[in-house]
């Protein structure tokens, strides 16, 4: 319904609005059930409900009419009873729809004061609202600027429930109309929304308030001191007052639990006699004499034992009461039990040395950042670590960034950013420049926090040095780096030993062993030719067929030592001896393409390693592909020698293929890479399950621009 064009009359209303405490579904029925049969009033609840509460449930079984939670878009509409759900604070708009906040952590706060005061705004004179009780005063405010702005507002008789804190703090700021038993209101209500005369012109009908305005209701002394004791019997904190003779003359509900007593039992006594220790006595007798010698206000802190043995501390404010001559004549008090507070404030004092001593012992700066105004707070250390003293600069996120090294200031700046926009923990290392110029190493965490619009309202954080760290890890780079440069080089030349061994071996083999070998086999033959024994002759012949075969596995393994081909007349000649060789051995069909290797020698380094590259590939290939056919190319190519295998075997899972690991069997693999890799070539393995391998390596070429 729209308050701007609606129920222009005057005494026409748009909405009812109904205050009610936890609890107080029974008020609240009370309340529909006597609203008259024509009420066509659209009706909004308030109340602070628990979750899976049945008050929707049990308001429908009372209300003819529909009844609903209120939800984000929810409107108003005649005869419609709507809910405030649980946890949730609900404002409504002039046009007559609901906004709807749930609160993360329990209900927002002062949920009645931003109803009504929505209300106030939207609706103003065109709105009823009823106040049924309340722990506290929320609710007043906005009940106060309904009032203001022309809008009706009925309060539940303090007197008459046991939580008066609201409708007293309504009364007690001038909002309330009327003040009304809770079996009047549903009347009063169907009265004002019919546009009847106002209730202040009705006559007062006897033993109830209905009919008179707030103030009317408590103007006579006897109504006020009514409504006064309902106030301060309600409230928890102890109030009290003295006389000139420091008797008391009136003790709250809470101080007569305190001692135990009625109030008859401790009005007319003094201290010590209600047990107070005789020093704690005349403390408090010294105050109460400089009150009503000066007419000033004292606050102190004192520890007292009631007489039911509880122990406590208690904060007290005590001032005066004066007489129409100005004179004091009575103090009044209030006391609080601080036991709680010392107690939290001391866990608070504690938490924050210790985590003081955890900040010094990590040495760890801290910060809190508002982004919206720019103000910060830096702990000690944070000034420290950025080279600034305590106090020098206004902390804040300028001040941070104007130290941080300029290469990386923008990184940095750009961190912040995306965490806050993304809203993701905040992460980042970078460098600061100190004001002796020397760079510092800093590792920031953080975290930011977001209003309900989802703006970021605070980031906090921790921030340490870690430039040992820096150095620390940089140095084992390097040293790592060192190592693996010393250990290839160490490789190249384990490289070249084997291979001159190899060469020894295989000249020992072909001069040595190869020679005897021939000289047998002409021996042999001279003895076959001899005709004295055939059965000899055919054993000789068998024998010389033995000693030609041995004769020619010893070429070969010479051959795998060090081909004569690759040593007399270069890399592409060996290879393609090599792979001819393998190709007849294993009877694997093998293609080869050399491009460039025809004309200069390659350095013996190149050479060796390639051949040892093609070597172990293919042996790995007769070992495990069970291949039918095999791909190698050779091309020298501005200033590289590449290489490729390509099989078109079973293939396997390369993943950390050239990596050691326990149980895998890839030594030679890793023996491949190493090698290329100790000439400052690259080295890579592409194969997957079913669909072969392919080898690939390049090796710079000494001497050669690419």
């Amino acid at each position: 319904m729209n308050a701007q064009t609606t129920h222009r009359d005057a005494g026409a209303f748009d909405l009812l609005v109904l205050c009610a405490p936890l609890h107080a579904e029974a008020a609240v029925l009370d309340v529909l059930g006597s609203l008259p049969r024509d009420f066509v009033l659209p009706i909004v609840v308030m109340q602070p409900l628990e979750p899976g509460s049945g008050a929707l449930e049990a308001y429908g079984a009372c209300w003819s009419r529909p009844v609903e939670w209120v939800t984000a878009g929810s409107t108003l509409a005649p005869g419609r009873l709507l809910v405030c759900p649980p946890g949730s604070a609900v404002e409504l708009q002039p046009d007559g729809r609901f906004e709807l906040v749930l609160g993360e952590e329990g209900a927002p706060e002062r949920p009645l004061d931003r109803l009504l005061e929505s209300v106030a705004r939207g609706f103003g004179p065109l709105a009823i609202a009823v106040l049924l009780g309340g722990p506290d005063h929320d609710g007043a405010d906005g009940a106060r600027r309904l009032h203001q702005a022309g809008g009706r507002v009925l309060v539940l008789d303090p007197t008459t429930t046991p939580q008066p804190d609201l409708p007293g703090a309504a009364i007690a700021a001038g909002a309330a109309d009327q003040v009304l038993a809770l079996s009047d209101i549903g009347q009063v209500v169907g009265e004002i929304a019919a546009g009847r005369p106002r209730p202040e012109s009705l006559p007062r009908r006897a033993g109830t308030t209905r009919g008179m305005s707030g103030l009317e209701s408590i103007a006579s002394p006897a109504a006020r001191s009514r409504l006064l004791e309902a106030m301060v019997g309600s409230i928890p904190d102890f109030v009290y007052a003295f006389d000139r003779e420091h008797r008391f003359v009136y003790v709250n509900q809470a101080t007569q639990d305190l001692f135990g007593l009625k109030a008859s039992d401790m009005i007319g006594r003094v201290f010590t006699e209600l047990g107070y220790p005789a020093e704690l006595a005349r403390r408090l007798d010294a105050h109460l004499d400089t009150i009503f010698d000066t007419g000033r206000t004292i606050e102190d802190e004192v520890f007292f034992t009631n007489p039911t043995g509880v122990g406590a501390f208690y904060d007290f404010v005590w001032g005066p009461v004066l007489a129409e001559d100005g004179s004091v004549e009575l103090v009044v008090g209030v006391s609080r039990d601080t036991t709680q507070r010392r107690q939290l404030e001391q866990r608070l004092r504690e938490n924050a040395r210790r985590l003081r001593l955890a900040l010094d012992v990590g040495e760890l700066a801290t910060w809190d950042w508002d982004p919206r105004t720019g103000q910060a707070v830096w702990s000690r250390e944070h000034y420290r670590m950025q080279g600034y003293r305590v106090g020098e600069v206004e902390p804040g996120y300028e001040s941070w960034l104007a130290r941080v090294h300029p290469q990386d200031r923008e990184a940095a700046a750009a961190t912040v950013r995306d965490a806050r926009v993304q809203r993701r923990p905040y992460r980042d290392e970078f460098r600061v420049v100190l004001p002796d110029g020397q760079l510092r190493w800093l590792a920031a965490k953080g975290h930011f926090f977001y209003d309900d619009q989802g703006e970021a309202v605070r980031m906090i954080g921790v921030m340490r040095d870690i430039t040992e760290q820096r150095h620390a890890s940089e140095l084992l780079a390097q040293r790592v780096t060192e190592r693996t440069a010393a250990l290839r080089q160490l490789l190249i030349h384990l490289e070249s030993v084997q291979d001159e061994e190899r060469r020894r071996i295989a000249r020992e083999l072909h001069d040595g062993l190869g020679q005897y070998l021939s000289s047998v086999a002409l021996a042999m033959t001279a003895l076959r030719q001899s005709p004295d024994d055939v059965a000899a002759r055919e054993r000789l012949q068998r024998l010389q067929g033995l000693i030609q075969e041995l004769d020619r596995e010893l070429d070969r393994i010479v051959f795998i030592l060090r081909p004569t081909a690759l040593e007399d007349c270069g890399l592409g000649e060996g290879v393609s001896a090599y792979v001819q060789t393998w190709s007849e051995l294993t009877g694997v069909s093998t293609d080869l393409e050399l491009h460039g290797l025809d004309h200069e020698r390659l350095t013996p380094s190149v050479e060796t390693a390639t051949f040892r590259v093609v070597q172990e590939a293919l042996n790995n290939v007769a070992k495990y592909a069970r291949a039918s056919r095999v791909s190698l190319s050779l091309e020298r190519r501005r200033g590289l020698l590449v290489g490729s295998i390509e099989d078109d075997g079973v293939g396997f899972d390369a993943t950390d293929a050239t990596s050691p690991a326990a149980g895998r069997s890839n030594w030679g693999l890793l023996g491949m890479q190493e090698r290329v890799e100790a000439l400052g070539g690259t080295f890579a393995i592409d194969s997957q399950p079913g669909q072969g391998t392919t080898v690939l390596w390049r090796l710079p070429l000494p001497g050669v621009n690419g």
